[in-house]
């Protein structure tokens, strides 16, 4: 029920997507001034090799329905004469992939600082039907925000070092006499494993930002609390992700990637309340969802 309650809460309170996506609007517009110096004489070059009419053409390729196959050669031709040109280039390479993971640091643990706000603003929402401020939230938090961002940031950077190593080895697949399955392995893979993620942190954010406990025994607090409901949980975040990737692939390719801007932080916020849903109900809090009161099972079960 916890899902089903997210979902309601996500359409009573739509209006925080707006306010996320304006969020990222703001972070993406200071990365990417701080990004021009160091993109802009990679894209020159790879303009001047032809990679981008290559990639152009991969597309064409998708379209057109060729095999899995022929385009994932075609894709791999295009990242061994992109492999190629960086290694030629020389410095050049060295500087950009040092002011990329600075740039990309920064952007990570600034887009980090929106979590903890959004459980307060959704905890006044779901504990009296209120309707709180996204940005007053935001400024109160910042100290606490940094903290738990640079906590979060260790625990995420090792979790998708692991993923991104076991996503390489599993792209040998296409090259495999299982090449056909590929794409389907690939895909259980990744929501198996990113939901695995999600549900060891599911309590996490909600107890930090609502209880103001300290971050390092919320972490453990939020581990246990998803190992004794571990199916339920898990298999919420499997719902979910399955959900995310149709959404994002099918309004991406169709509307040329500008509904994105809406479909990526309605996930980021559903996220955030179904975190905080999971939280009620598994510690037996009275919440609203939807202006009407719903009381967890074992609190039923007490009285």
């Amino acid at each position: 029920m916890s899902f089903v309650h997210a979902l309601r809460i996500l359409i009573n309170r739509f209006r925080l997507v707006w306010v996320l996506a304006l969020f990222m609007l703001v972070l993406i517009v200071i990365v990417g001034l701080l990004s021009l110096s160091f993109i802009d004489p990679i894209v020159n070059m790879l303009r001047k090799h032809g990679t981008f009419d290559q990639a152009a053409e991969i597309v064409s390729m998708f379209w057109e329905g060729k095999s899995v196959a022929a385009v994932f050669e075609e894709f791999r031709l295009l990242l061994d004469k992109t492999s190629e040109l960086f290694q030629a280039s020389g410095g050049l390479v060295v500087r950009t992939n040092i002011m990329f993971f600075v740039v990309l640091a920064i952007y990570k643990f600034l887009l980090g600082f929106y979590e903890l706000p959004m459980y307060r603003v959704l905890d006044g929402a779901m504990s009296s039907n209120a309707k709180l401020g996204f940005f007053n939230r935001f400024v109160s938090c910042l100290g606490l925000s940094s903290r738990f961002v640079l906590v979060k940031i260790i625990y995420t950077t090792v979790y998708d070092a692991l993923f991104l190593l076991v996503l390489y080895l599993l792209f040998g697949l296409f090259f495999s006499p299982i090449a056909i399955l590929a794409p389907v392995i690939l895909g259980v893979y990744v929501i198996v494993f990113q939901a695995l993620r999600y549900t060891l942190t599911a309590f996490w954010g909600p107890d930090v930002g609502v209880e103001g406990k300290p971050i390092f025994k919320s972490f453990v607090y939020s581990v246990k609390k998803a190992g004794k409901s571990f199916s339920s949980v898990f298999s919420s975040f499997v719902v979910m992700w399955i959900i995310f990737i149709a959404l994002n692939l099918f309004i991406g390719i169709f509307t040329f990637g500008a509904g994105l801007i809406v479909t990526v932080p309605m996930c980021m916020l559903f996220v955030c309340i179904l975190n905080m849903t999971m939280y009620y109900s598994k510690t037996g809090r009275r919440h609203y969802v939807d202006g009407e009161i719903v009381t967890p099972k074992s609190v039923i079960s007490d009285e």
